[in-house]
């Protein structure tokens, strides 16, 4: 008889020590819950204030969005001599003017500078565009 009451005892402050772990999580999850809420109503503030740009035509200085085309190596019109008219001519590094430009800066779309320049370069040097990010071009 002893056996089973103490066993009745164990039981119940098992019990007792699981009803309180349910109401430590219950509070928890009610946390998270929270939580989950206000990211999911920061997120959709992003997402309609990105719809909204997007939405909203491109403009350059308030001008017309450019063409994907860069400046950088466009030729010289036809009867300039010299060696600015060659395309390989007008693709040295804008920078340093020794190596090949193969980085594209962006948002400005400019092909100007050589991998060792790049580094080092905050801004574009044909039109002084803060660099956002770049990409390294293979030309052939």
């Amino acid at each position: 008889m002893r056996a089973a009451v103490a066993e009745l005892e164990r039981a119940r402050c098992h019990n007792a020590e699981l009803e309180e772990r349910l109401r430590q999580l219950s509070a928890e999850g009610q946390a998270w819950l929270g939580v989950a809420k206000s990211h999911e109503a920061i997120a959709e503030g992003l997402r309609v204030t990105l719809d909204h740009l997007l939405q909203q035509p491109a403009a350059v200085d308030g001008g017309d969005a450019e063409d994907a085309q860069s400046c950088c190596f466009e030729t010289a019109p036809a009867g300039v001599a010299g060696d600015a008219a060659s395309p390989v001519a007008s693709r040295s590094c804008k920078s340093c003017g020794g190596a090949e430009a193969c980085v594209l800066l962006l948002p400005c779309r400019h092909l100007c500078l050589c991998r060792a320049c790049e580094a080092a370069a905050d801004a574009c040097p044909v039109c002084a565009a803060t660099k956002n990010a770049s990409l390294h071009v293979l030309l052939s």
